[in-house]
This record gives C-alpha cells, sequence and structure tokens, in this order.
C-alpha cells in the first residue's frame, strides 16, 4: 500500500515539474531524450534539433533525415502534428529516425519548464527538448536604444531628474554606452551581459565628454559617478534599473528608438 501511494505522489510530483502552458515555445530546440523500443533514452547532444515557428505553425526537424510538417493547437495543451515530409537519405542506423516519426505521430499532448518542451502522448514523454544556446540567449534581450533619466542616487538618497535633456543609449555592437549628461554629451566602453530574461551583469569604462560649460552640473555629475559604480541591471517593462550590489543607482525611463 506504502508502495503504491509513493509511485501514485511522484508520478504527481514529476507531472507538478512540467507547468501547464498554452503557448508552444518558438525556436530552435535540440532532442535530449526520445522513446526508443519503449523507454525513454537520451541522445547525444546536439545531435538532432527540432525547430518550431509559433506564427506558421510549422515544425522542421532534422534527425538523418530533415522532416517538415506543421501541427495544431487542440485547446489547452493538447497538440496534434500533421504527416511529415521527409528526405529520403539511408543512414547508418535509423533506430532514432524511426522513433523520432513515430513519436510526433503518436503525440497529443505538450508541457513546458524552464523553456523545456515535453512532447507527450497523454502522460507518457515522447520528446523532451531543450533550447539551443543562441535561441535561448536570444530571449535574454540586453536593453538598447535611448533611455531617459528619471533618478540619480545622492548623498541625499534618489535625485528625481526633471526637466532635463539627459540620457543614454546602449550599442552593443559597438560595445559603447554614449547619450547627454544634461549638458555634455557623453561616451564611454560598454560591457554588459544578461545572466537571466531581463536582468544581468554590466560595466561602464571611464566616461569622455565634450566641454561645455552649463548652468548646473550637479545631474551631470552624480550620473557620471554613478555610471562608474553600477554594476548590475534590471528592466522592468519600461524602466531600467543600473545597480550597484542591488542597490539601484539610476533609473530610466522607456526607450525611444
Amino acid at each position: 500500500m506504502k508502495s503504491t501511494l509513493f509511485t501514485a505522489a511522484l508520478i504527481f510530483l514529476t507531472g507538478l515539474a512540467f507547468s501547464q502552458t498554452k503557448n508552444l515555445p518558438t525556436g530552435e530546440f535540440t532532442v535530449v531524450q526520445l522513446l526508443t523500443g519503449g523507454s525513454l533514452a537520451r541522445v547525444a547532444e546536439k545531435q538532432y534539433s527540432l525547430r518550431i515557428d509559433s506564427a506558421t505553425r510549422l515544425v522542421s526537424a532534422k534527425i538523418c533525415n530533415t522532416h517538415n510538417g506543421n501541427y495544431e493547437i487542440k485547446g489547452k495543451n493538447k497538440i496534434k502534428f500533421g504527416a511529415l515530409a521527409s528526405t529520403r537519405m539511408m543512414c547508418p542506423d535509423m533506430t532514432h529516425e524511426q522513433a523520432f516519426i513515430q513519436a510526433m505521430a503518436n503525440a497529443n499532448k505538450y508541457v513546458v519548464k524552464d523553456s523545456r518542451i515535453q512532447i507527450r502522448r497523454k502522460n507518457k514523454v515522447l520528446i523532451e527538448l531543450a533550447p539551443n544556446a543562441a535561441d535561448h540567449a536570444a530571449t535574454q534581450v540586453l536593453p538598447s536604444g535611448k533611455w531617459y533619466v528619471l533618478s540619480i542616487e545622492s548623498d541625499n538618497g534618489p535625485q528625481q531628474v526633471t526637466g532635463s535633456k539627459a540620457y543614454l543609449q546602449f550599442d552593443h555592437g559597438s560595445k559603447q554606452v554614449s547619450g547627454n549628461g544634461s549638458c555634455n554629451g557623453i561616451s564611454g566602453p560598454l560591457k554588459m551581459e544578461a545572466t537571466e530574461k531581463a536582468k544581468g551583469t554590466i560595466e561602464i569604462g571611464n566616461m569622455i565628454s565634450t566641454m561645455m560649460a552649463c548652468p548646473e552640473m550637479n545631474v551631470e555629475s552624480l550620473l557620471l559617478k554613478a555610471l562608474q559604480e553600477v554594476n548590475s541591471w534590471e528592466q522592468q517593462s519600461q524602466t531600467l534599473l543600473l545597480k550597484k550590489d542591488g542597490k539601484v543607482l539610476v533609473t530610466l525611463g522607456q526607450p525611444i528608438n
């Protein structure tokens, strides 16, 4: 009896580990597990790939041959793949090829967790997919374009910036940050990475600026000081936070591209 309850609990918890979601992720995925000969087996890394295009509802797979087909979402987490059109190459071992085609034909459900997809027949896993590194990185988008300065940390706490033309612009191609400090044009080297979606690290090198003298230089001085200290960033909708050890030093507003 205890064994039966334990098995039931294990199955239940395994099901919870993969969340129910209505949308099927898009992009290039690697087949990491495949039902072969009645059991789920790991597949050599990057050996087989599957591309999912949610806009056209098309899938394209590369096992030995290339396979193309469509799919239909039939209610919450229910999926049906159409017949696959395939090339006709003969490979030394067609075991995985045949298992993949069979799995796609039998599939009627999918679940997603942390960008991984399980293709299932009811609750039985047929295929497990992991996002390719390049596609996964693409979902971790770095802030770009022009962001206006809303507030800067000062000795007296956050100082609101109003009526100023101060802004920053991040160019990841040239690895430069540039903009206006509120008086002078400013620029400097930029190292910015995404460690997870909408968050990451940032390092700004020594800034250079034009040499104009303006009646009010406080905002510019505070901004240049803060930019030398920040070490992380976080985007919250249309707000970009530049932080030092978790403390917000600069708050930037909605980008205007």
